[in-house]
Formats: C-alpha cells, structure tokens, sequence
C-alpha cells in the first residue's frame, strides 16, 4: 500500500507523526506540512512549510478572503502557489510525497484537488493527514481502494512514525 492517509482529532498529533517519521532518514520526500501561528499561548492561524523551504500563510484570523474556515480566512492564493506547487515538484522527483492536510481550508483549491489527486494516482508513496471528516471530496479519497487509513491518538501517535517507516521501506 503506496498511499498512507493519517487522520485523527484536531490537536491528536498527525503532524507529528509526519515530521518524526520524516527525521527518521532514508526518505527522498517531497511536499509539505502545516504549523499554527501563535500569538502568546492563542493560535492565530495556521502556515504552510515546504520541505523544500517555501511558506506561506495557509489561515489566519482576519485574512481578508471570501473562503472562511470558522474565525479563520483562508489564502487560497497561497495554498496554490506553495503548497500545490510542492506536491507537483515532489510528484516529478521525489520518491515520498508528503500532504499535511487534505483539509477544508485547502481544498477550496481546485488546482490543490487536482494535485493531490494526481499524487494518489502516481506510482510513488504518498503520506498524508486527512479531515476526520469532510466534504465529498475528502470522504472519496477516503474510500479509494489503494489507501490506508491510520488513526492517530494520544496512544498511537508515538508508536505510528516508527509503524510507517517499516509499511514504506517495504
């Protein structure tokens, strides 16, 4: 199974598990993953961070934009420029594709659906976080046959990067 989808409860770690499994080495990884932004102890938003050095700001409270994720404006401009800009790079030349998140916030993107579908569909390892829940989009590439779903939770998280590193080496 190429296609690794980790999903889980806001909060239950699924970036974690990307980047510890990421530091374990041996991985040609392309892609990207998210961090909040924080202002004090209040998370303002959210970026996105290339593995290959780009950023860009994926939500925020008070981005002026016509998609909103709760209190939180989403830069579709930016998830096209970076992040699905990223997983085409990665779908040319790496061998593990990484997408963290295949959420509501990014896939207001057309160009981002396409891209990750088009990940899924290619003959290299992807590993991705997904919605717990979603829209239709989100809940066909969770039905997809060619995918493997791993939840992540306070008691798997720390035991999933070192699981993964063996289910993709194999």
């Amino acid at each position: 199974m190429n296609n690794i989808l980790l999903t889980g409860y806001p909060g239950s770690g699924k970036t974690t598990v990307i980047t510890r499994l990421l530091a374990l080495a041996g991985f040609d990884a392309g892609g990207f993953y998210t961090e909040e932004i924080r202002k004090g102890n209040k998370r303002t938003g959210f970026k996105i961070l290339t593995l290959d050095g780009e950023e860009a700001i994926l939500a925020e409270v008070g981005f002026r934009s016509k998609y909103q994720v709760g209190k939180y404006g989403v830069n579709v401009e930016g998830v096209e420029r970076v992040a699905a800009k990223a997983i085409e790079r990665a779908l040319g030349s790496k061998n593990l594709i990484v997408i963290d998140e295949i959420g509501k916030m990014e896939c207001y993107s057309r160009e981002f659906r396409e891209v990750v579908t088009a990940g899924l569909d290619a003959p290299k390892s992807v590993v991705a976080t997904i919605a717990k829940r979603g829209d239709k989009f989100i809940e066909s590439i969770k039905g997809r046959a060619d995918v493997a779903i791993y939840e992540v939770t306070p008691a798997t998280r720390d035991k999933l990067p070192e699981k993964l590193a063996s289910v993709l080496s194999e």
